[in-house]
C-alpha cells in the first residue's frame, strides 16, 4: 500500500489472492502426510484456535469501516461518517458546492 498508493482493501485482497496457491499447496500435502492428526488428538487447542479465528474475522469486518478509503472520484475519505454513497461525489456529501 505504501509502496505503490493502492488502497488498502485492494492491497489486502491482492494479499489473499497471490497467497491462496500457497495456501492450498500446503494444506494438500499437510493433509497427504497425516500432519493434522494432532488437531484430531487435542480438541480443546483446536476448538481454541477455531474460535480466536472466527472472532477475529468478525471483529475485523466490524472495524473495516474505520479504514480510510478513497470514493469513486478518488478522493481521501476519512472514516466511516464519509462513505461511498453510489452516484454521489464527496462535495455533495459533505454539502460544499
Amino acid at each position: 500500500m505504501l509502496l505503490y498508493g493502492v488502497d488498502i482493501k485492494i492491497a489486502g485482497s491482492l494479499s489473499l489472492l497471490v497467497s491462496l496457491p500457497t495456501m492450498l499447496v500446503a494444506f494438500a500435502r499437510y493433509s497427504r502426510d497425516g500432519s493434522f492428526t494432532v488437531l484430531r488428538a487435542n480438541p480443546r487447542f483446536t476448538l481454541v484456535l477455531a474460535a480466536g479465528s472466527i472472532a477475529g474475522a468478525l471483529l475485523g469486518g466490524l472495524l473495516l469501516g474505520a479504514v480510510p478509503g478513497r470514493d469513486e472520484a478518488g478522493a481521501q475519505r476519512v472514516g466511516p461518517s464519509d462513505r461511498c454513497v453510489p452516484g454521489t461525489s464527496a462535495s455533495a456529501r459533505s454539502g460544499s458546492a
